[in-house]
């Protein structure tokens, strides 16, 4: 169109077109992260940011276009033991190519599925017991290893943490798991969440949620099996509360200062203490003692979340994270907390705001619409109310909008709820802006 209209050419060229089009699109498409960047040289324009800026608004809305169409490419298959039935606990993905997989009955598998032939093991660890429970990775900063923590249900509790180097190379390396720490428990615990920056990590009980040291640094060299749990942050539930009988840890993270618990009706908020080093005292909190949210719809209870990375900007935390109700649906949530302004430097008093806000709902049970979770008349997303006026500890703002469902127009949702199964697995995107999950009919095996 260029080549054959020059007013249409000249008009595309222009920095407004394509800024305007990137701020329309920013909260519901996913950028690379050197948008931002672009967009304040853009400024002062220049050819090279302006193709750029182009190039990634035009990307963005072709995958948005791409999406939600049937993928047409072969799965990728996993060879590993199909004799044998495993109990897988989880996956992650890291830099598009390294797949770790642990099991329940002690197998953990690193894959390496670039694109272009078939996978390849690269490495895989037995643990010699079976009864694992929970299973948890991260990335180190070089990206040179993978950092794994995982935790046996057997009593004594046992958390081990290994770490295996990948090759940044496009050549296939063998490589192998180096165990890093192994400690003991008497509660049995699961591991949430575990930062090589920080070297620390997070476990919780039923209740309760422990932030521990992690060495991701320096092998295991100790004679003994097992090293004692050392902790940094006991985090109770509140006293004296019956409820909490029923309102279970489902998660736990760490993001910047705060630790962030997701429980089955609410979220807490606990502000991380300053000094976390191997010569910090032990701290013990309550439940009462930091920021609980209860989530603003009746009778949801949540039996697993995911959550995007999160953004801090003009001193204010944000994420995004969706809950899966095994009656009632998937929640999309986004949840800003702001440092209290009037907070001196005492830690008890330490207490952020927090904004909690429902911007979407995938219902699977017709009876969201009765209970008052769906607005009625028609179906249309409502307002966000998400300005830094609504901040709030006390009322957190909801808006509520439908997704699509498959088969459906953009924006339409239909209620056929009573044939949809369950979620067996969800995830959701590190912008916070794409989900996908398994959903199982109810006669499927």
């Amino acid at each position: 169109m260029r080549m054959t209209c020059h007013a249409f050419a000249q008009i595309t060229k222009s920095p407004s077109l394509w800024l305007t089009h990137f701020k329309q699109s920013r909260n519901f498409l996913p950028y690379p992260s050197n948008v931002e960047t672009l967009m304040e040289q853009i400024a002062s324009p220049d050819h090279e940011s302006l193709a750029s800026l182009e190039s990634a608004v035009i990307n963005a809305y072709r995958s948005k276009d791409l999406w939600l169409t049937q993928r047409t490419h072969k799965p990728i298959q996993l060879d590993f033991n199909r004799s044998s039935t495993l109990t897988l606990l989880r996956m992650d993905l890291y830099l598009d190519r390294w797949l770790v997989c642990a099991y329940a009955e002690g197998q953990i598998c690193l894959w390496d599925i670039n694109y272009g032939r078939e996978p390849y093991r690269c490495a895989s660890l037995g643990l010699g017991s079976r009864n694992w429970a929970s299973f948890t990775s991260s990335l180190d900063a070089s990206q040179e290893y993978i950092i794994i923590a995982l935790t046996r249900a057997s009593m004594p509790s046992l958390t081990r943490i290994y770490r295996i180097r990948i090759s940044l190379e496009p050549t296939i390396a063998r490589t192998s798991f180096e165990l890093l720490r192994s400690t003991v428990s008497t509660m049995p615990q699961l591991a949430r969440m575990i930062s090589p920056e920080l070297q620390l990590a997070v476990l919780s009980g039923p209740s309760t949620v422990d932030v521990v040291v992690a060495s991701t640094q320096t092998p295991f060299t100790t004679d003994v099996d097992v090293e004692p749990l050392e902790k940094r942050m006991s985090i109770l539930p509140p006293r004296d509360s019956i409820e909490e009988m029923m309102n279970g840890v489902i998660d736990s993270r760490i993001m910047e200062s705060y630790v962030i618990i997701f429980k089955s009706r609410s979220i807490e908020v606990h502000p991380l203490m300053n000094d976390m080093g191997p010569d910090a005292e032990p701290s013990q909190r309550n439940g009462d003692q930091g920021l609980r949210h209860a989530y603003p719809f009746p009778s949801v209870t949540f039996r697993t979340i995911s959550t995007s990375d999160y953004l801090v900007k003009n001193d204010v935390l944000s994420f995004t994270f969706v809950g899966y109700d095994f009656l009632r649906g998937i929640f999309r949530f986004e949840v800003r907390i702001v440092a209290n302004p009037n907070s001196n430097a005492n830690f008890d008093e330490a207490k952020p705001m927090l904004d909690l806000n429902c911007v979407g709902i995938y219902p699977m049970s017709d009876g969201l619409a009765n209970d008052g979770l769906i607005p009625s008349g028609p179906r249309r997303g409502l307002s966000r109310l998400n300005s830094m006026n609504s901040v709030s500890s006390h009322y957190p703002s909801v808006s509520l909008s439908l997704v699509g469902i498959p088969g459906n127009d953009v924006g339409q949702t239909r209620f056929g709820a009573k044939s949809r199964g369950f979620v067996s697995a969800i995830a959701l995107g590190p912008q916070g802006k794409r989900a996908v999950w398994v959903e199982r009919k109810p006669a499927s095996t």
